[in-house]
């Protein structure tokens, strides 16, 4: 049988030739770009298991496919029947106490084949808290713009008890935010692009016949570190108004802090660093200008400093691995338990 490579003494080879192997003696480890989850779906149906039979990793990390097309927000994802939101405890109990999560990739239920922090706070919480409903409506590439249209669209009409945003990262990243229209996600300016180029992009209707362009709202120049502090001040302003306890969290973030780098991850770790060295000077002025302004805001708290001195807590530039996950949920959790029983 032919093998592609060897490395580290483990010999390498093409997927097609390990699904004719005697499965029972392979664990597969897939490391790509793309099409996560095209390979997670082949290696479930033919009865590998995840973590056991096989992990898939790569730069961008695996995500559940975006199926759905998002006027508003650019693209969402359904699970089952459920829009954009994964619900952990029973939904219809009229007694549940209800916390919603929102941020991006590093929120996702589904990033990265590992269990999220709203997840492991859910099963924190539940013990004491047997009527706890978590509803995680984090979703990969969304910023805090993507959130804050989210909650007013989406998520009041959950009544949540409690908010919980988790981000930073994704602000200060292009592929996720159009730099001068901080409410517009580039998906969404994608798709619009793409109309305007085809034709008649309008429809016939409103007296709306001969549009002469497309435009995505008033420009601005504001930093990213400032439209941040601005979409934050206005989601806790929401929630205060619906009568939510809002609790904020900036996210750890591989540049900013200092976990230990073992000797295997060294190699991997140099090459992400270089992957995203255009943004690395961006993020840490990001984080000291965010920093000086949640130090005078209570319902915010700087996370970026929790992985300090432990390993195995990203698996790249910024997303956790389940170790990381746990120790995101247990710091969340305290924040969460004290604001559960001021407010009873």
């Amino acid at each position: 049988m032919q093998v592609c490579k060897e490395y580290r003494g483990v010999s390498y080879k093409k997927s097609i030739e390990l699904f004719l192997e005697n499965k029972e003696e392979i664990y597969i480890i897939a490391f790509v770009i793309k099409g996560h989850a095209d390979i997670y779906q082949k290696l479930v149906d033919m009865a590998f298991e995840p973590e056991k039979d096989f992990y898939i990793g790569g730069i961008a990390g695996y995500q559940a496919d975006y199926d759905v097309v998002d006027a508003m927000l650019g693209y969402n994802r359904y699970y089952g029947e459920t829009l954009g939101f994964q619900i952990y405890g029973n939904i219809e109990n009229e007694h549940a106490y209800r916390i919603m999560t929102l941020g991006g990739s590093t929120t996702d239920p589904t990033e990265g084949n590992n269990k999220s922090w709203p997840e492991q706070l859910y099963e924190g919480l539940r013990t004491d808290y047997p009527d706890i409903v978590v509803i995680n409506g984090g979703l990969a590439g969304y910023a805090s713009n993507m959130e804050l249209l989210k909650l007013i669209r989406d998520g009041l009409r959950y009544k949540p008890d409690m908010l919980l945003t988790f981000d930073g990262f994704n602000d200060v990243n292009f592929s996720c935010v159009c730099e001068n229209y901080p409410l517009l996600h580039p998906y969404a300016k994608k798709t619009f692009d793409r109309i305007e180029k085809n034709g008649n992009f309008a429809p016939d209707t409103l007296g709306l016949r001969s549009p002469s362009r497309l435009v995505y709202g008033m420009a601005e120049q504001n930093a990213d570190y400032e439209i941040y502090i601005r979409n934050l001040r206005m989601i806790h302003s929401i929630a205060e108004e619906f009568g939510m306890i809002h609790i904020g969290f900036l996210q750890p973030m591989f540049s900013i802090g200092k976990p230990i780098i073992d000797e295997e991850s060294d190699s991997f770790y140099k090459e992400i660093t270089r992957e995203y060295a255009y943004i690395l000077d961006r993020m840490q002025l990001f984080k000291e200008n965010v920093a000086l302004w949640l130090m005078q805001k209570e319902y915010m708290h700087d996370l970026t400093p929790i992985f300090d001195n432990k390993p195995h807590m990203y698996y790249d530039i910024c997303h956790a691995t389940d170790e990381g996950n746990a120790v995101i949920a247990q710091n969340i959790e305290i924040y969460v338990r004290e604001r559960m029983v001021s407010a009873c």
